[in-house]
């Protein structure tokens, strides 16, 4: 199942963000931490503000079917989005076509939250299920765990 989907960091500028970790998975990091951010002036995600990050990372479907592909975390001070729509949990699944790729952008929400706190927890799953072209669930398919993602910072 791992070779259906392909998660990478996005080719824009906002790609910086992530980056694949030793493990090869897809680490998310805005702050001034991140290894790929060569701008010393960079501090990270402003405390007490709100804001969107475009096309951070990118998911390509690879298998021959349909696909509906979502994320799931339990921290609600970030929001994976998609044409700035969210795309957490099945409910609001994101349906891509073979060899087709979806670009993920991040909505923070920092109000409330002290200077190095970890805004996203610590990982996210990426799930994937098996789905007819007009969305309808094949009857008997399960949402299988596609790639595990790690190390959400701020």
């Amino acid at each position: 199942a791992d070779g259906d989907i392909v998660v990478q960091p996005a080719d824009g500028p906002n790609g910086q963000y992530t980056y694949l970790n030793d493990d090869d998975e897809i680490a998310i990091d805005v702050s001034a931490s991140n290894p790929n951010i060569k701008d010393p002036s960079f501090e990270g995600v402003n405390i007490g503000t709100t804001g969107r990050i475009d096309d951070v990372f990118e998911i390509t479907y690879t298998a021959d079917q349909y696909a509906r592909v979502w994320i799931e975390h339990p921290d609600e001070n970030v929001t994976f989005v998609a044409d700035g729509e969210s795309i957490e949990n099945a409910s609001n699944n994101v349906t891509l076509a073979p060899n087709e790729t979806v670009a993920v952008g991040l909505r923070i929400d920092a109000r409330g939250a002290a200077a190095g706190t970890a805004l996203g927890g610590d990982d996210f799953d990426i799930r994937a299920e098996i789905a007819e072209k007009l969305g309808r669930i094949r009857t008997g398919q399960q949402p299988r765990e596609i790639q595990h993602a790690n190390a959400l910072q701020w």
